[in-house]
């Protein structure tokens, strides 16, 4: 199954601006993007049990896409990345890197500040430049 990830990306976009964010693509968008995201968290209650669950999934699914598609726009696909899918879950990769913006935005929505989607951004930029090393 091949994903549309821009069309996805778009419909972000689309639910953003009904709530007057402008999501443009752009380093600066991320910052938007972790207040929305962080909104979702403020709000866990609202999302009890099953339903609420697909909810925030499909949240996290759109805006981690968005997200991808911004890294990819502004750093990541002229390094070499690209969306691929493992075992189902949409994730970027070159090599042996692999990024995964959905299960950080998911992360985000479920736990709070601790996971802030900007540092990923900031950490998945120096994984692309080479510049990232956990020793």
């Amino acid at each position: 199954m091949e994903l549309n990830y821009t069309e996805i990306a778009a419909r972000a976009v689309a639910y953003a601006k009904q709530k007057n964010i402008i999501l443009d693509y752009s380093e600066q968008s991320i910052e938007k993007v972790e207040e929305i995201l962080g909104s979702y968290h403020d709000n866990l209650d609202s999302y009890d049990g099953e339903d609420g669950a697909d909810i925030l999934w499909n949240i996290a699914v759109h805006f981690g896409i968005y997200l991808g598609e911004t890294l990819l726009r502004t750093h990541l696909e002229e390094k070499g990345f690209a969306w691929y899918l493992k075992e189902g879950t949409p994730a970027l990769k070159k090599d042996n890197n692999e990024i995964y913006p959905i299960s950080k935005a998911h992360k985000r929505i479920l736990n709070g500040p601790e996971d802030d989607v900007r540092s990923f951004c900031k950490i998945a930029v120096m994984i692309a430049d080479g510049t990232f090393s956990t020793s």
